[in-house]
């Protein structure tokens, strides 16, 4: 007894604190419950993803319900543009209700447009930012019993330096303008967030 309590004496001493022992702690990254139900490894290109998202205005509540539209995330486009001589790492996130453009290095939203306001979408020569078109609501011109809501278009852009990241992306937010099914090959070259 003495010798066992001698032996769980020492091995405390031992990995105490005050004797500047450091401990080996088990190092894993936490797990992220998603919409599925499954569990997940932790990605953080998918967290940075989710608190960009997290800095654009709730989603908009379904017709004669209460609460958000669910919203779930299809795709993400990482896109490299170069101010000056800095390298910015930005993204556009596809969502199932809008598309989201904005920069990860400092977080910060540089503008979210829902789905059904995408007008038309281009990528011209020199191929170094994509045009967005997009529907807005002007209500400052709406009057009483006009049954008409005034709309103008308004021009985004998509920046970036790398011509193969942009023409991805513009492949994709085509498709969802058109109001068209995602292909399986274009499905395949974006950078897929899980549910």
């Amino acid at each position: 007894g003495v010798l066992d309590l001698l032996t769980k004496t020492v091995e405390g001493l031992i990995h105490s604190p005050f004797l500047g022992v450091r401990r080996h702690l088990r190092q894993q990254q936490p797990f992220a419950l998603h919409a599925n139900r499954l569990v997940a490894p932790f990605n953080a290109e998918e967290s940075r993803a989710y608190e960009l998202l997290s800095l654009c205005s709730p989603a908009a509540p379904a017709r004669g319900g209460r609460g958000g539209r669910a919203e779930f995330f299809q795709a993400q486009h990482p896109i490299e543009y170069r101010d000056g001589m800095r390298l910015e790492q930005r993204v556009v996130l596809v969502t199932t209700l809008r598309v989201v453009y904005g920069c990860l290095e400092p977080l910060e939203l540089l503008f979210e447009v829902p789905l059904e306001r995408m007008a038309r979408v281009d990528l011209q020569e020199p191929f170094t930012h994509i045009i967005l078109w997009t529907w807005t609501e002007v209500r400052v011109l709406r009057r009483a019993g006009l049954n008409a809501i005034p709309n103008m278009v308004l021009e985004r852009h998509i920046k970036g330096s790398r011509p193969s990241q942009l023409r991805a992306a513009k492949e994709h937010l085509l498709l969802l303008a058109n109001q068209e099914e995602v292909p399986a090959a274009v499905a395949e070259q974006m950078a897929p967030l899980r549910v």
